[in-house]
């Protein structure tokens, strides 16, 4: 049985007219589905982004306590080292049997601290009176004719301007010898006492270095595991400390006065002077801050803790929003499999529609 002739040339019109509704519907059933997602995509990186920035918070607060830890326990260090000074020598007297004991004693606590530099008794001039320091076998008694002097050093008047048994902190700074930034450069803390002479004479200064290097590394450390995550540090007056971008740490001390958070980001050093701890946003990165006082909670000598005291650092956590975007749900393969289903589906039904409406309009 023959296709009458009208038939066969109106068929190329119809499976046009069928692909272009196949695509109109597709088309719906497409923006449809876009307006669905876009909702659902942008909640789910919200929760992501809450989620980390938690993460960040609870981080920032666990380096502050352990920081804190750890400076505790080196005021209870070097209380422990001021306990002996009943046993020094008086400084007219030669070395005593008590004398060489506490040199042991100094020799032990470094050897066994591996984040301690050094340890010392400084007279009240700032003449090193004894010195240990940290080698790379353990730790070793400086010979008294290597011992400096340190008087033009402000720690010394510092430390003085404390009453017996008080703990005095320096800044983290760079670590100085004879008057010149030790080379490679060494981050240091030091911790202070001081105790009056055998006899009440002069106060002496018992002191430990503390190597902040190691603290600074894990700090960098932090969340590394994202490459869009950067951990920073500033102390109070806005210098960097850590600097993950240009590395810009320790202006102040290498001549660079204009190495400050304030030149890079004002905006961001203002936010960080109006709370505790919070966020700051940007177009591309959100920042996670906390102030904290890496001193605080140290004992005085009647056993009371002193909380907020001596300097503030800020701990600065940089997140780009790729550390979330790139954790979508639609950009994992899960979520890809599911758009790829769902673009199926509405292809299916847009292709059931088409039929449907054209075996209703042969009719």
């Amino acid at each position: 049985m023959s296709v009458p002739a009208s038939e066969n040339s109106s068929l190329p019109y119809r499976l046009v007219r069928k692909f272009l509704l196949f695509l109109v519907l597709f088309s719906i059933g497409l923006m449809a589905l876009i307006l669905l997602m876009t909702p659902i995509r942008t909640s789910h990186e919200e929760s992501i982004k809450s989620e980390i920035i938690a993460r960040h918070q609870s981080s920032l607060r666990l380096v502050e306590l352990t920081i804190q830890q750890r400076m505790r326990q080196m005021a209870r260090d070097v209380r422990f080292l001021a306990s002996l000074s009943p046993l020094l020598a008086s400084e007219t007297a030669g070395p005593t049997e008590h004398s060489r004991l506490v040199e042991n004693v100094f020799l032990e606590l470094v050897r066994a601290n591996p984040t301690y530099d050094q340890a010392r008794i400084l007279g009240k001039d700032g003449m090193e009176l004894l010195r240990v320091n940290r080698t790379a076998d353990g730790s070793e008694l400086v010979p008294r004719q290597d011992l400096q002097s340190k008087a033009s050093r402000y720690y010394v008047r510092k430390v003085l301007e404390t009453r017996p048994a008080g703990i005095y902190f320096s800044p983290l700074d760079l670590n100085v010898e004879n008057g010149i930034i030790e080379q490679p450069i060494k981050p240091v803390i030091r911790v202070a006492t001081r105790s009056l002479e055998p006899g009440g004479g002069h106060s002496l200064i018992f002191m430990i270095n503390y190597r902040a290097s190691q603290l600074l590394d894990q700090i960098r450390r932090l969340f590394q595991s994202g490459f869009a995550e950067k951990a920073m540090l500033v102390n109070q007056d806005g210098y960097w400390l850590i600097d993950a971008k240009d590395r810009r740490e320790w202006g102040q001390q290498l001549g660079h006065p204009e190495h400050r958070l304030q030149t890079d980001n004002q905006a961001l050093w203002n936010a960080l002077q109006s709370q505790q701890s919070g966020t700051y946003a940007e177009p591309d990165n959100t920042y996670v801050f906390r102030k904290i006082h890496p001193f605080s909670g140290v004992p005085d000598p009647e056993g009371v803790s002193n909380r907020n005291t001596g300097p503030a650092w800020y701990l600065i956590s940089e997140i780009n929003e790729a550390a979330w975007r790139g954790r979508s749900f639609i950009q994992g393969r899960a979520g890809q499999l599911t758009v790829i289903v769902l673009i199926s589906l509405v292809a299916a039904l847009a292709l059931a529609l088409t039929l449907l409406i054209a075996s209703r309009h042969n009719r």
